[in-house]
């Protein structure tokens, strides 16, 4: 229409190779090109920048290109331009799927076109990485009163990644726990996710990372504070209450369902009360309530036991 589209979807290889020579220029520290987005302005930039080249092999991000796309770049930064600009975009959004994957997905029957993608991979990445993948759920459900509080009432985009994170929250209990949030961080962040744009991915990979690491998460490799660093301070303080709430269930349930759901927490009159029926009255010890209080202290609650 006259407004033009608020978001141009980029699909096919010369397209992306297009994409890979921004991430280099830019400087980008997650190569993963699934819903890759930039303003449309900066894309025309670089599409003027290559069509008026003398030499495209001596522009910056030209070796990040596959070779088999070097030949057609110039072509498709002309069309790429021209197509922005008629489509009056505000931003442009990278898929690695194509005509390919849009034949397969044809293929399925509604019930598994319906499923949400993001699940979908959580769900099974869980099955083959989590000791107990029907936990995540139950997590899910346990840590939900923490975010129905005024401060923390979540969208539904939000409540769902936080499904996502659950799910995903046992995936590096196999590695050394030295390396545990650097290991999931990687992992996660440059998972084959679909359904999710980058700062959700990172929420993701934070989410993970803080997990293993504490709500701090002090000492972190370079990458892990490059992506710290391109998060919103909102959405990592979510993912540091939702790890910590993690890491608290953890102390119960070892990963294990059929304990969390026996033990729910609340939160109501400025305090975080874990209920501990008689049947788990054993659990009550120095460091379950230790990591309780920390999440408590993180929320500016005071901890309560009943």
């Amino acid at each position: 229409n006259d407004a033009g589209c608020a978001r141009f979807f980029a699909v096919g290889g010369t397209w992306r190779a297009l994409a890979k020579m921004h991430m280099a220029t830019s400087d980008y520290p997650l190569s993963v090109m699934q819903h890759y987005t930039i303003p449309a302005d900066e894309m025309i930039a670089l599409c003027q920048t290559i069509r008026r080249a003398s030499q495209v092999e001596d522009l910056p991000g030209f070796d990040a290109v596959p070779r088999g796309r070097r030949d057609s770049l110039p072509f498709g930064a002309i069309s790429l331009e021209a197509t922005l600009r008629a489509a009056k975009a505000k931003d442009v959004v990278f898929s690695v799927f194509g005509i390919r994957e849009g034949l397969v997905w044809s293929l399925l029957s509604e019930t598994e076109r319906a499923r949400d993608p993001l699940i979908a991979f959580c769900e099974s990445y869980a099955a083959a990485r989590a000791r107990s993948p029907a936990y995540g759920y139950e997590l899910f459900d346990w840590t939900a009163p923490l975010f129905k509080t005024k401060a923390l009432k979540e969208d539904a985009e939000q409540t769902r990644l936080r499904l996502a994170a659950c799910l995903l929250n046992d995936i590096g209990w196999r590695a050394h726990p030295d390396y545990r949030g650097e290991q999931s961080l990687s992992v996660v962040a440059h998972a084959a996710l679909t359904g999710i744009d980058h700062p959700g991915r990172l929420f993701l990979a934070l989410a993970a990372y803080f997990r293993y690491e504490g709500a701090n998460g002090n000492g972190g490799s370079a990458f892990t504070e490059r992506l710290r660093e391109m998060v919103g301070p909102g959405a990592i303080e979510r993912a540091r209450i939702l790890a910590t709430a993690m890491r608290a269930a953890h102390m119960l349930s070892c990963a294990r369902a059929g304990v969390i759901d026996e033990t729910p927490i609340t939160v109501r009159n400025g305090a975080l009360t874990l209920k501990l029926p008689d049947q788990h009255a054993a659990l009550d010890g120095e460091r379950v309530r230790r990591r309780f209080k920390s999440l408590a202290q993180i929320m500016d609650l005071e901890f309560v036991v009943a």
